[in-house]
């Protein structure tokens, strides 16, 4: 667990603190940290299996189809630096890409809900 990225350089520490205080929320709290850590590492563990073995199977002409699809369907969405020329830096990367694709659509999702929360308060 790395508690640096929670809590800071002394994070081992402060989650110490926080479980022997109760303060912050207590040991539910680190817990929640350590559950959400976990969670992270395997899934970015899975989604970069699942996409090495993807890529793996296909042939030279099939990858350059893939790619071409990805960026006809998701294109829109990356930055214009990355998809300018045809797309050459998301094909020359398109494993990179693969792997940061989910999180590129949580984000876009937490965006959209933060914009009806908004939108609620209002």
């Amino acid at each position: 667990m790395t508690w640096v990225k929670e809590y800071g350089p002394n994070g081992e520490r402060a989650a110490f603190e926080i479980a022997r205080t109760g303060a912050e929320g207590g040991i539910y709290t680190v817990l929640r940290a350590v559950a959400k850590q976990m969670l992270e590492e395997y899934s970015g563990n899975e989604i970069t299996s699942k996409i090495i073995r993807f890529w793996e199977e296909l042939s030279a002409g099939e990858r350059q189809t893939a790619t071409g699809e990805y960026l006809k369907k998701y294109g829109h969405l990356l930055p214009s630096e990355l998809t300018e020329g045809d797309g050459v830096r998301v094909r020359a990367n398109f494993l990179k890409v693969l792997q940061e694709h989910p999180h590129l659509i949580k984000r876009l999702r937490d965006i959209g809900r933060k914009r009806l929360q908004n939108r609620m308060k209002d």
